[in-house]
């Protein structure tokens, strides 16, 4: 922690304030983690929030948006961005965004489009709209890892680039829990700025959000382009933790940031949040548990568990669940499976053992 005489340095007296512009650029390499230690002391704690707004107002003018209006348009239409532009303010000069990424609840995409129409953006047809959705006894599956449309927007005089991801929920936030690797699950709102696994990402360690669909869902090279950043992707937890020598309900509890079987939501304070703009009023946040997916060798099996995640009605609290699966849990006995095969094949025990 800054000493007094570090604070005095970094804060300036009445008479001789230190400029903001000296602050953003004290502040600009550290990451969200270390802005939020600074924050805990409360003569930095504005200076937090202003240097936040700095990279958001740096980030959208990279792509041609006024950050007053923009931000305005977001809270008025429950919208986030995520994806690399927001781990660009979660750690800075990581990776420059090539693009920006918005998301928005199911319903409000009309609303994004119009403002990105007025900033002058062009929309690029076709766009993609999922209507393969299913209900089944436990939620809805099949669906497209929670997006039911996709827009890609381009400059009409700067070669920018803006993608728009309609959810299949109330929540923009639930095509984030689909997201290939946890390294990315980062997000800003109108208001505040949110690190879902900051356990990990702030060691530079993600976990692969793996399922049964994993390959045909997500292009190999995507983990790829992570790791040559000196991003470590765990296929599994039990790099981090052991599931053998106790139960794993009790590991789950030990590790809830560093398991992928652990039950996490969206107000289990494990997060890292950090407020920007305390002046706008926070909307009503639709809750969200999830549970990532992930597959376990055995000596005798295999267990696949699809991603999972449940979204709460703010009135009742009632959840419904999506997945990318019907069944979302399946467990793959090899000593049945390999029987099965041999009876297919009508090979038999007193064959096997009389070749010679």
């Amino acid at each position: 922690m800054p000493t007094l005489l570090d604070l005095k340095q970094l804060i300036g007296s009445k008479s001789r304030p230190v400029p903001e512009e000296a602050h953003d650029a004290m502040l600009r390499t550290l990451t969200l983690q270390d802005l939020k230690a600074l924050g805990s002391l409360r003569p930095l704690r504005r200076i937090i929030e202003l240097h936040i707004r700095y990279r958001i107002r740096s980030l959208f003018a990279a792509f041609q948006l006024p950050c007053g209006e923009t931000l305005d348009m977001m809270g008025s239409t429950g919208s986030i961005v995520s994806g690399s532009g927001a781990l660009d303010i979660i750690i800075p000069g990581l990776r420059v965004p090539r693009d920006l990424n918005l998301y928005c609840p199911r319903g409000s995409a009309e609303a994004v489009v119009k403002y990105l129409a007025s900033k002058q953006y062009i929309i690029q047809l076709p766009s993609v709209t999922w209507n393969n959705i299913k209900a089944g006894r436990l939620g809805r599956f099949n669906v497209n890892n929670g997006v039911i449309s996709l827009h890609r927007f381009t400059h009409v005089t700067k070669p920018t680039t803006v993608t728009l991801v309609e959810s299949a929920a109330s929540s923009p936030v639930l095509p984030i829990m689909f997201f290939h690797n946890t390294f990315l699950m980062n997000y800003y709102d109108a208001r505040e700025v949110r690190c879902l696994y900051p356990a990990l990402t702030f060691k530079m360690i993600g976990l692969h959000n793996r399922s049964n669909g994993f390959d045909r869902l997500h292009k190999q090279s995507l983990g790829i382009k992570w790791e040559r950043l000196g991003v470590s992707l765990l296929w599994t937890c039990e790099t981090t933790h052991s599931h053998q020598a106790v139960a794993p309900s009790t590991v789950c509890s030990l590790h809830p940031s560093l398991c992928q079987r652990a039950d996490r939501s969206s107000d289990d304070g494990l997060a890292l949040r950090i407020p920007f703009k305390t002046t706008v009023k926070a909307a009503t946040e639709v809750r969200l548990s999830w549970q990532l997916g992930y597959f376990r060798w055995a000596t005798t099996s295999v267990e696949y568990r699809d991603t999972q995640v449940t979204v709460h009605a703010p009135a009742t609290g009632a959840g419904m669940r999506y997945s990318n699966t019907k069944t979302a849990h399946k467990m793959l006995n090899w000593r049945v499976y390999w029987e099965n095969e041999d009876d297919k094949e009508g090979r038999t025990d007193i064959a096997n053992t009389s070749f010679p």
